[in-house]
């Protein structure tokens, strides 16, 4: 049974889509990337991605985060969750140089190159965004339809 939205249900769903895209965004275009390199100096996080793809990702982000909001009660759920999830690693790792970080520092007169393999790290943190949004579009999943058979009621009964 198709449920039919009225323009405020959408108004919301949309509200509510737009909201997680751009926390999406927050995240792993951000605050991950910062957090990662947080205590190594003159590192430049967004050096790699220009202005355009920063741009393009927040549209990505947004988009489906609204199509996964309006379909959510649908199995098309589970796939832009995982959808989701893989776009942000990807974007995340994209930002993290594929977990290599290398920059120079001068200190007292001399030039310090650092290289910091930190792909073991990114590694955990995209299997981790992965797992958890596949188990939690999952239950969420389950709980819609469960939800959605606990308000079904058969007319045609014959008890």
């Amino acid at each position: 049974m198709v449920k039919i939205l009225n323009k405020k249900d959408i108004a919301i769903k949309i509200v509510k889509g737009v909201i997680v895209g751009v926390l999406y965004y927050i995240a792993f275009v951000y605050l991950i990337p910062y957090a990662i390199t947080f205590y190594i100096p003159e590192v430049q996080i967004l050096q790699s991605v220009r202005t355009t793809y920063v741009s393009i990702f927040l549209a990505l982000f947004i988009g489906i985060g609204i199509a996964r909001s309006i379909l959510r009660e649908s199995v098309l759920y589970i796939p832009l969750s995982l959808f989701s999830a893989v776009l942000a690693v990807f974007v995340m790792v994209h930002i993290l140089n594929y977990g290599i970080i290398d920059t120079s520092i001068e200190l007292g007169g001399y030039v310090l190159n650092i290289k910091v393999d930190m792909k073991s790290l990114i590694y955990v943190i995209a299997m981790g965004t992965i797992a958890f949004a596949f188990i939690s579009a999952i239950i969420t999943y389950i709980e819609d339809q469960q939800r959605k058979n606990l308000f079904n009621v058969n007319l045609y009964s014959t008890d």
